[in-house]
């Protein structure tokens, strides 16, 4: 008995997932809204990197390229110093 009622139960709900699945309206529907949100998001992010810009906060794009010169520098500090060090131990 149990497995007849799983039985029907499984066949139902994969009715009506096709039936959801080829509903073209439905399918554009949902399209739509992922546009808008992907949009509404999209112009979020924009609005807030001007409001920062506006108020001289930096932002996330701001703090990641100053990071990626100080990396840059710190090598280049790094290189001085084994330079400097090599220097050093060469005798005069």
């Amino acid at each position: 008995m149990w497995k007849k009622i799983v039985s029907v139960g499984e066949q139902k709900l994969n009715e009506l997932a096709t039936q959801v699945l080829s509903n073209e309206a439905l399918i554009e529907g949902v399209q739509d809204m992922m546009k808008v949100a992907l949009n509404a998001r999209k112009s979020a992010v924009t609005t807030v990197k001007t409001a920062l810009k506006l108020v001289n906060v930096p932002s996330l794009d701001d703090i990641q390229r100053l990071q990626t010169k100080l990396d840059e520098i710190e090598q280049v500090f790094a290189d001085v110093r084994q330079a400097l060090d090599e220097r050093d131990r060469t005798p005069k």
